[in-house]
């Protein structure tokens, strides 16, 4: 009687564990948890995939509107969110939800992202592109994550965001002339 009785209490007391480990609230990624952004090396483009990341220059850039004015944003990648290895470029996890849980719309709100070369120690910023066009994300593939992300932040399905993020957020190389064209005809 004595071993059913203690039996009961450890099954009761991890049943009791196991509600309260499922009652925490989610915990957001770090800031230093980068999100990974893939390539697809479309045939004849000018630099590869290894040289786009290996370049220290590279940079993001797309328009956004906020309170009603458009702008267009630079977002250089330091060193340390240049991935040599696997060929890829990171960000924080943050640029997508902030670590207290909001969602962010800078980049799931853009329009025409592309990356191209800012040499800033030449004069280069934002409104001065001073390289080479190197890449794109198709707006479709913004416009239809921006719709599945909102349902996914409205579930609190959290972790989900940052895979629909990663795969809707994979650039093409191009050349400059290459993106003019792509833009032209809608920006896919």
């Amino acid at each position: 009687m004595m071993k059913k009785c203690f039996l009961i209490m450890v099954m009761v007391g991890l049943a009791f564990a196991a509600c309260k480990k499922d009652a925490e609230p989610y915990k957001f990624k770090e800031t230093a948890e980068p999100l990974i952004l893939d390539f697809v090396e479309r045939p004849n483009s000018k630099y590869s995939v290894a040289e786009v990341v290996r370049n220290p220059y590279v940079a993001m850039l797309f328009r956004y509107e906020s309170a009603g004015s458009e702008g267009v944003y630079c977002k250089h990648f330091a060193h340390e969110f240049h991935d040599t290895i696997n060929n890829r470029l990171l960000m924080q996890s943050s640029d997508i939800l902030t670590e207290d849980g909001r969602l962010v719309y800078d980049f799931i709100g853009a329009r025409d992202v592309y990356l191209a070369f800012v040499d800033y120690t030449k004069g280069g910023d934002n409104t001065n592109i001073n390289g080479d066009t190197v890449g794109y994300v198709p707006q479709s593939a913004i416009d239809n994550a921006r719709v599945q992300i909102e349902e996914l932040y409205a579930q609190e399905q959290y972790d989900e965001i940052y895979e629909v993020f990663r795969k809707a957020f994979t650039f093409y190389t191009c050349t400059g002339e290459e993106y003019k064209q792509i833009v032209a005809n809608g920006g896919n």
